[in-house]
């Protein structure tokens, strides 16, 4: 057990999710797996860490969780970030994360999505939103 109890409830569920795919989550389970790691994510690094360590799924999957728990204005932008980061991108067009955005964003309008997403994570409480969350999931998870 670690001093974070958000964190002891999602770890489980982040394994179920590696191993078996988010699909196979509970409505709850999703919520919180997709809700944590996206908090995390971008924590650690920004935008920019939240779209290379995730795919479309997982993104398409967070925006509607973060609508479930009150997140509007974060799911809103999420969704805008989505569809810049789900571009295709032929293969071999882009090796690395910087030739990736150079194609999908050209206007670099993911640091603008950025700006606003740090400050809707404050003015939203997402953090709370998300331990709230974990503190009323069922302990059988």
């Amino acid at each position: 057990m670690s001093d974070n109890p958000t964190y002891d409830k999602w770890l489980p569920i982040s394994e179920k999710a590696r191993l078996k795919g988010i699909a196979r989550l509970s409505d709850s389970e999703l919520t919180l797996h997709t809700c944590f790691r996206f908090v995390c994510l971008f924590n650690n690094g920004g935008l920019d860490g939240y779209g290379y360590n995730t795919d479309a799924q997982e993104r398409a999957a967070t925006a509607c969780s973060l609508r479930r728990i009150g997140a509007d204005a974060c799911a809103h932008l999420l969704d805008r970030a989505n569809s810049l980061l789900d571009t295709y991108v032929p293969l071999g067009a882009a090796d690395t994360w910087e030739q990736f955005l150079a194609v999908a964003d050209p206007q670099n309008e993911l640091d603008e999505i950025h700006e606003s997403l740090s400050r809707e994570i404050e003015s939203e409480d997402l953090h709370s939103k998300v331990d709230e969350l974990a503190a009323r999931l069922d302990s059988s998870t």
